[in-house]
């Protein structure tokens, strides 16, 4: 069997220090070991396990990076600029997608498995024009996380109830197009079937992971971060993205009875470290460490007693967390915000606490429920780890992805 797997830079680009794009380029190399992988699309870096690919050039690529992220940063909202850029750009997706298809083509595949971006465009009419089965997977609800970040920026609610229709009516016709879509919960494959996608198409393939390696030397970072064998270390690793509640956990801070570390990897944010000095002051120690390499992010597990997602959304988003999959992994006691995508990754056991969305005590509460009763600790851990390791490892993802592959070749 031979896969087209059409891609984003960001999924095929491991130097990125983005743990989320390692584990995307690890399922396909798992899936490599199945079928043979054709891999088209930006990757900046060539990937051993693939029988052949196809990216831009690297000069072309970056100049277009360059130009979408700085000059029409500093030019934004000049609309002849804008007009400008939307024409190069789609002159540029028609002339490179137009050798991507070409590839393809040539290559001869059995099945073409894509992703939203940046190729929505094309990729049914490659498959239509070859006569191949197209398989995509959409990793969320697209528009309520539009929502949620416009939300932030303040702009008004007519914008944002016009943006959310055309991103529905947006996945909609990607999803209608493919012969099946992948979804990572039922709670999003539920919501893609309110949009008019047929359920006989929709098949739930959890996102999945390998464990986080463990470096050697811990009492370094120990001795980096003032952390000594008698403290409690919270820990939390993401994005300070909107829907990351960090307010609300910063918050409970001050309600907990229990003396605490927490450290907090990811992008720093001065208001965020603000917030949390004015709430731990004399009551617990927040340690922000910026990015970590992902080869850290296991010896930060291995240091942490209790792990934290804190989330905050407005209706139900898909969203499967890859690192909550890594706490429990690690084995690790949980606290999440109690969500119906968090409650399906549980699957019905006791794999951790789950708190009402945006309540600072509640947070509080099960902090101090955590720290004091360490039997507690390892039953969750225990719970958590086994719920992982019998549904969430990348060979799991790679089983149920070739029996879709398996349904339409």
């Amino acid at each position: 069997m031979k896969i087209a797997i059409v891609t984003s830079q960001g999924c095929v680009y491991p130097s990125l220090r983005y743990p989320q794009y390692l584990d995307q380029d690890n399922c396909f190399r798992s899936l490599s070991t199945e079928a043979k992988i054709v891999l088209v699309g930006h990757i900046l870096e060539p990937r051993p396990y693939a029988a052949s690919q196809f990216t831009y050039p690297k000069t072309a690529m970056r100049l277009q990076l360059a130009w979408n992220n700085r000059l029409v940063g500093f030019l934004a909202g000049f609309r002849p600029v804008e007009k400008l850029k939307d024409r190069l750009d789609r002159f540029s997706d028609a002339l490179y997608t137009n050798f991507c298809y070409k590839y393809v083509a040539q290559s001869k595949v059995d099945a073409i498995y894509s992703f939203p971006w940046p190729f929505d465009r094309y990729v049914a009419a490659w498959a239509n024009r070859l006569s191949r089965p197209l398989v995509i997977e959409m990793w969320e609800d697209y528009a309520c996380f539009s929502s949620i970040l416009m939300a932030a920026i303040d702009l008004p609610r007519s914008i944002i109830s016009r943006e959310v229709r055309r991103t529905y009516h947006w996945m909609h016709d990607v999803t209608k197009a493919a012969d099946r879509v992948i979804v990572p919960t039922q709670v999003f494959a539920s919501r893609l079937i309110e949009l008019g996608i047929e359920s006989r198409k929709i098949r739930v393939v959890p996102v999945c992971v390998d464990p986080s390696p463990v470096t050697p030397d811990l009492q370094s970072l120990r001795e980096k971060h003032s952390l000594n064998e008698c403290t409690k270390v919270v820990f939390h690793i993401g994005g300070l993205s909107p829907w990351h509640d960090l307010y609300t956990l910063m918050r409970s801070i001050r309600y907990t009875k229990t003396k605490l570390v927490f450290v907090i990897a990811g992008r720093k944010d001065e208001k965020l470290e603000q917030a949390a000095a004015d709430y731990a002051r004399g009551r617990a120690r927040v340690v922000f460490t910026g990015r970590i390499e992902p080869s850290e992010v296991g010896s930060y597990l291995s240091l942490a007693d209790i792990c934290v997602a804190p989330y905050k959304f407005p209706q139900a988003s898909g969203f499967f967390p890859a690192k909550v999959i890594r706490y429990m992994l690690a084995g690790k006691p949980i606290i999440a915000t109690d969500t119906p995508e968090i409650r399906e990754m549980f699957r019905g056991r006791e794999a951790g606490l789950l708190v009402p969305q945006e309540n600072h005590l509640a947070w509080a509460d099960a902090l101090d429920r955590l720290a004091e009763d360490s039997h507690e600790c390892r039953r969750l851990g225990t719970t958590a780890k086994e719920v992982a390791e019998n549904h969430y490892l990348t060979r799991h993802h790679t089983q149920q992805l070739m029996q879709v592959f398996r349904e339409v070749i």
